[in-house]
């Protein structure tokens, strides 16, 4: 499978900006943008029961409305967050296996690595919070299912993932300055 995606982002809000002997004024503030992702994803069967699977996805992750302009309450507007760019790899094998005609289970695996810029999380100052861009960051994971179903009535599922996600970034960043 070969796919795209479009992502549009419209904004339009108000910002303070800093003037003259470090004041600040409101002004109308505009954030439009344009990404494009893209992908592709292929299975294939070892044997009738083991199936491979591998993808790779370029794509973004626009920033939700309470991250652009807040909550109203502890959430301070962000108006000119990026959107999260990423190069998603996924390698996995699944196998399925039936006894006694009504009994089905079901065993997945896979591998996760992700390659991030600019992702989205929020910065704690006293009881508020602001959202901001990471410069660089990487997850490593893995991800298993169990599934068990009985003769289509019943089905039962489990699925547990565990990932290790790393600042990149070459600088070390505070609210102050860059260092």
């Amino acid at each position: 499978t070969l796919f795209g995606k479009a992502y549009f982002l419209n904004v339009e809000t108000s910002k303070n900006f800093t003037i003259e002997n470090s004041a600040t004024e409101l002004r109308a503030y505009k954030n439009k943008k344009e990404n494009y992702g893209y992908g592709l994803a292929s299975s294939y069967f070892l044997l009738p029961n083991l199936q491979l699977k591998a993808s790779y996805e370029h794509t973004f992750r626009l920033p939700t409305p309470t991250e652009l302009l807040g909550n109203g309450i502890n959430i301070l507007p962000s108006p000119d967050l990026e959107a999260e760019e990423s190069d998603n790899y996924n390698l996995g094998l699944g196998y399925n296996f039936s006894w006694k005609k009504d009994h089905k289970i079901s065993v997945e695996s896979n591998f996760i690595y992700r390659n991030t810029t600019n992702l989205i999380y929020g910065v704690v100052k006293g009881p508020t919070v602001t959202n901001t861009n990471l410069v660089e960051s990487k997850t490593k994971g893995v991800e298993g299912s169990l599934n068990y179903s009985w003769k289509n009535m019943l089905r039962l599922g489990a699925n547990v993932t565990y990932q290790k996600i790393t600042d990149e970034a070459d600088l070390v960043y505070n609210s102050f300055s860059a260092y």
